[in-house]
């Protein structure tokens, strides 16, 4: 079966594509950067299976894209300034499936995906917020997936953090010791968006969490790192001259919008464990823990590119 996705080329859309896609001989991708050099790393992975590239730059094409499609899974985009707003992304998504006749919609919003930054003072999450009930009440038809921090083959905070560490150097904010996540595998995530997918009148106009059973904090996850790699990163704080100059050309870096992430949850309390389980409201078992990952994680150099430079932090780190 041929799936379409809104926003597959980050990590974690890559993740889920890669283990969704095993059994089918195509998928389409809608990306507004489409031709992101991470879309070529997935044609290089999924080896037989043709990627339909459509560039959606506007509401519009995205609706002509989605058209004949049945399923269509959306992610939110990875790049936290200049590019389509994440809000209205959503948004769009849900009207254009609506009319074009998408028969299953599944929302993937992972946390470390959202923007943390606004310039009027509102709450950064208050848009969001009320982004994914005006898509619910335009197209009752979806099913919005909210993943905690994502962990694995495929990952994004994690793996940010895994490679400050290697280079020696992490942002304080990213070592909090107050907020506890509930880290998920990408092959648990993919899970439960399979299992949304074949029983999706059971599912259709809910929200749930996507999170492990595994309590943990950003400092318990430095710590494991650490551990394992044998070296203790520095903490830094703040941006220097040269990323301030940066993040005036081309906007929020992902490094910031990370640190903002974590720094939000600390300030307001933030309480992952009342959340809408979607592996406990389905009675569904995660096969994955994350403080077994990082035990068993190879931490050669080579294997990590050190985000040491402005313009990687300024890609969609590809």
């Amino acid at each position: 079966m041929e799936h379409t996705f809104v926003n597959g080329a980050n990590a974690i859309g890559r993740g889920v594509i890669r283990h969704l896609s095993k059994n089918s001989s195509s998928a389409k991708l809608l990306d507004y950067r489409v031709f992101r050099p991470s879309v070529y790393t997935l044609q290089n992975e999924l080896k037989g299976v043709e990627i339909k590239k459509h560039q959606t730059l506007n509401a519009k094409s995205l609706e002509y894209a989605m058209e004949g499609s049945e399923t269509v899974i959306y992610f939110t985009h990875d790049y936290p300034s200049m590019a389509f707003d994440k809000n209205a992304m959503l948004k769009a998504t849900a009207k254009s499936a609506k009319i074009v006749g998408v028969e299953k919609l599944i929302c993937v919003c992972p946390i470390e995906n959202d923007f943390y930054y606004t310039e009027d003072g509102k709450d950064p999450l208050e848009e969001k917020y009320e982004a994914e009930n005006k898509a619910m009440e335009s197209n009752p038809n979806l099913v919005m997936l909210h993943s905690n921090l994502v962990y694995g083959e495929y990952s994004y905070l994690i793996r940010y953090i895994t490679q400050s560490i290697l280079a020696g150097s992490l942002p304080s904010s990213l070592s909090d010791d107050s907020t506890k996540y509930f880290p998920v595998h990408i092959e648990d995530l993919s899970k439960a968006i399979s299992h949304s997918i074949d029983n999706f009148d059971d599912v259709k106009g809910n929200s749930f969490y996507v999170k492990s059973d595994e309590a943990v904090t950003l400092a318990n996850i430095k710590k494991m790192i650490e551990d394992k790699a044998g070296k203790q990163a520095s903490s830094s704080s703040g941006l220097g001259f040269s990323e301030f100059i940066n993040e005036f050309f081309y906007g929020l870096s992902h490094d910031k919008n990370m640190s903002l992430m974590a720094k939000y949850f600390k300030d307001n309390s933030w309480d992952f464990t009342h959340d809408n389980d979607y592996f406990k409201v389905h009675d569904i078992t995660p096969e994955h823990k994350i403080s077994e990952f990082l035990s068993n994680q190879d931490l050669k150099e080579e294997n990590f590119v050190y985000p040491l430079y402005s313009g990687y932090k300024n890609t969609e780190l590809d």
